[in-house]
């Protein structure tokens, strides 16, 4: 038994934008919500060397944001323990 043209998975072959688009759905440059999340999770255990990942133009806009704002809240998280443990003030 043969498949006749187009078998299996035939929708799933068009790429509007190559081979960088998400799991299905319609892309969009901007990226999805689960881009801003992946990217908050990875800034924010990860940390500074995700800030390298920023610059790759293949990352979407709202990947970006995520990686940005989990690396601030890394960062925020840091200083509210060194306000408490030790007295400095910080700015």
């Amino acid at each position: 038994g043969g498949h006749g043209p187009g078998g299996v998975g035939s929708a799933g072959n068009r790429l509007p934008y190559g081979p960088y688009g998400t799991m299905g759905g319609p892309l969009s440059p901007a990226g999805t919500d689960k881009d801003y999340v992946w990217g908050f999770i990875l800034g924010f255990f990860v940390g500074f060397i995700m800030l390298f990942w920023v610059w790759l133009p293949t990352v979407p806009h709202r990947q970006k944001l995520g990686i940005i704002s989990g690396i601030s809240f890394q960062l925020g998280l840091k200083l509210l323990r060194n306000e408490g443990g030790d007295g400095v003030p910080t700015v």
